[in-house]
């Protein structure tokens, strides 16, 4: 895993990009198909989903965000196996209380409750699954919850972008598809309304 510094400013990858020091590396034996990874609010946690161990690895970073220097594993990982093969996306609520994993080989969302925020190695409290994507897409590649974690959208192995909407952020048993939600419909009905503004 490389570290990059972006010149032209927070978020703009479309200019040069430069490494910054060698990168972070593990062994064969902790993972050999890291598949997603995701830091703690402050940066001083990262977390690595692997599709070979079907785990979540957590270390500590002695600077924040800095993956070249400085990191140590946190001890056990946390094995989803048991739930869900080849995790393919991970995410944190801003909180940090619940975890959220997206499954390729079961299409299944995972939310798991931590006991202690945005530590997997305190134990958890709960886990809640929800089965929405094997109706809507066969081997979901990876997804992102908006700002207020009521939306989720999903990037499908059929090269397609889902919109979910979460009626209890934090229980993912809530998330709703309809076809009255999607990326698509909404365009449409912004462009109907656009029409109608412009014949009033």
């Amino acid at each position: 895993m490389v570290e990059f510094q972006v010149n032209l400013g927070g978020f703009d990858i479309t200019g040069n990009m430069t490494p910054l020091g060698d990168p972070f590396t593990f062994s064969y034996l902790e993972e050999s198909y890291p598949s997603d990874l995701t830091f703690n609010e402050d940066g001083t946690k990262m977390y690595i989903l692997g599709y070979d161990k079907d785990s979540v690895k957590q270390y500590s970073l002695s600077t924040p965000f800095v993956v070249n220097s400085g990191v140590t594993d946190d001890g056990n990982a946390l094995y989803v196996g048991d739930l869900e093969f080849h995790g393919q996306g991970l995410e944190f609520s801003a909180d940090g209380q619940y975890l959220y994993l997206l499954g390729f080989h079961r299409d299944r969302f995972l939310q798991y409750k931590l006991n202690v925020p945005f530590d997997l190695t305190q134990g958890i409290e709960s886990v809640s699954l929800n089965t929405i994507m094997q109706v809507m897409d066969y081997q979901p590649m990876g997804f992102a919850f908006d700002h207020t974690g009521n939306y989720v959208y999903v990037l499908g192995g059929d090269t397609k972008l889902y919109e979910i909407y979460v009626n209890d952020k934090n229980d993912v048993k809530t998330m709703i598809f309809s076809s009255d939600d999607s990326i698509q419909k909404r365009a449409e009905k912004m462009s109907e309304m656009m029409k109608k503004e412009l014949i009033v």
